[in-house]
């Protein structure tokens, strides 16, 4: 069961890296496994490499915890996979629906990571106010054009991973800025509809396909982006590993500024002021947020998705006092 858990959550951090202004840490950090995900990652080191090469597997998959990573990191991938596309309906159907959820659902959680600093002072506040500066500047930047080369494209994963694993700061929502998020979409949607078709090729044995299909150009460029996303993820968790030893209540109390100071983003009441294309030729709204408004059903209907987002933390949170993350 605790196994079951820990792939589910995986999925549940999957999930929130493929939307624009949510961070898959946030996720990890809401259902207790942030900690410990940072020093699994960190512990990914030239010793590790060194038990492996040694073919020493069973203590090299107790150093690095790799039941643990492989359930989690598994089901993010499992999820990204499978959900892009869903993704990618919500966003163009039901954006402000889906923003109000996560909007409850960060704003809640706030609460849960600041109850994480074990001796609270009044000196955290100017670390959370100054998380929440930096992260409403980052995610207040415009897009920006940028090259389609290999090389980018690994600077954009290392860069995005970052994010990724920060709680507040949405991996998805760098790669927005970056010019590159439609561009991984896009091969992440390539490679996850030849996965169906190859299991249907499979299953019928049609044979021909695996190999007339099969989209290299995209499986390519998604190791060169995977690679990115592998060395940031490895390189940037040991600095928040000696952060959480070090100073780990200053570092709680920045995190959770992130995830105030990020929520901009996902403010669902806004207004459409224009329309532009994006690098990839598609049509794109321009929108600004504005003050709530509630003499809709439409108003209404958001802040019942918002209500749902509290409500999961409350429940998540609840369960949690009950049982300590695995």
């Amino acid at each position: 069961m605790k196994n079951l858990l820990l792939y589910l959550r995986g999925i549940g951090i999957g999930m929130a890296d493929l939307i624009p202004g949510v961070s898959g840490g946030t996720i990890a950090f809401i259902t207790g496994i942030y900690e410990r995900l940072v020093s699994a990652l960190h512990n990914i080191d030239h010793h590790a490499l060194k038990l492996l090469v040694k073919l020493k597997f069973r203590e090299f998959f107790r150093k690095i915890d790799a039941l643990f990573l492989l359930l989690v990191v598994g089901g993010a991938a499992t999820s990204i996979l499978i959900f892009s596309k869903l993704i990618e309906f919500l966003l163009k159907n039901y954006e402000t629906y889906l923003w109000a959820f996560f909007f409850g659902l960060i704003l809640s959680s706030i609460y849960i990571v600041i109850k994480k600093v074990k001796h609270l002072k009044v000196s955290h506040s100017v670390y959370f106010i100054a998380g929440a500066i930096i992260a409403y500047f980052v995610t207040s930047s415009s897009i920006i054009k940028t090259p389609d080369s290999p090389l980018f494209l690994f600077f954009a994963g290392f860069i995005a991973i970052i994010a990724m694993i920060l709680p507040g700061i949405s991996g998805s929502y760098i790669l927005l800025i970056l010019g590159k998020y439609h561009y991984v979409i896009s091969i992440v949607s390539a490679i996850s509809g030849y996965m169906k078709s190859l299991f249907t090729s499979i299953t019928t044995g049609d044979f021909g396909k695996i190999v007339s299909e099969f989209p290299a150009t995209e499986f390519g460029l998604a190791a060169i982006f995977a690679l990115g996303c592998i060395s940031g993820l490895i390189s940037f968790s040991k600095v928040l590993n000696w952060l959480f030893k070090h100073h780990h209540d200053n570092a709680i109390a920045v995190l959770a500024g992130f995830m105030l100071g990020s929520l901009n983003v996902i403010w669902p009441w806004k207004k459409i002021i224009g329309e532009t294309k994006n690098f990839q030729g598609e049509i794109v709204k321009i929108q600004e947020n504005i003050l709530p408004y509630f003499n809709s059903v439409d108003a209404w209907l958001i802040l019942m998705f918002i209500a749902i987002g509290i409500i999961i933390i409350y429940i998540i949170e609840k369960a949690g006092s009950r049982n300590e993350a695995v």
